[in-house]
């Protein structure tokens, strides 16, 4: 059985879209001086800005099957991880107050796996929207995860 999970969106992305938004708008507003062929063009890669975010937003996912996590960006390869090689997920918490618009969603899970496995000692971060119906999804196949909800405060331009 699969089990899709959405991505969580930070701050940027949704300020991105909405910058879009407001520049479309705009270009009601404030074209009518321009020819037609430069109105078009303007309107054509606006239109097209915003159908690019549109997709990405609705089209990035996690999807858990019986046996691997399925990583889905829109516009890349498709990753796969084996859930058995799991060996620890960390609750993290990555908001600070020199970076309170990061290009990644605030909490995420941290996910080790078995070093032999990945050949690194380094975690994968995961940002799915809920993040406790991921981590059970996954104890559900694997039960022998450790699994530390403590929100660890990370900082990864502070780290090595």
């Amino acid at each position: 059985m699969t089990q899709k999970f959405r991505i969580a969106h930070s701050n940027r992305q949704t300020m991105i879209l909405t910058a879009e938004f407001a520049l479309l708008a705009l270009y009601g507003f404030a074209v009518f001086s321009l020819n037609s062929m430069l109105r078009t063009g303007i309107f054509a890669i606006l239109l097209i800005g915003i159908m690019i975010s549109f997709i990405s937003f609705l089209k990035n996912r996690y999807e858990i099957n019986d046996s691997d996590i399925i990583v889905d960006f829109y516009g890349q390869e498709k990753n796969r991880y084996q859930i058995d090689k799991i060996t620890k997920i960390v609750y993290i918490d990555t908001a600070s107050k020199w970076r309170p618009f990061s290009r990644q969603a605030r909490y995420q899970l941290a996910i080790y796996f078995e070093r032999s496995y990945l050949k690194s000692i380094e975690p994968r971060c995961f940002f799915p929207a809920d993040r406790d119906r991921f981590a059970e999804a996954i104890l559900k196949i694997n039960p022998r995860v450790c699994v530390e909800k403590t929100d660890v405060r990370y900082y990864p331009f502070l780290v090595g």
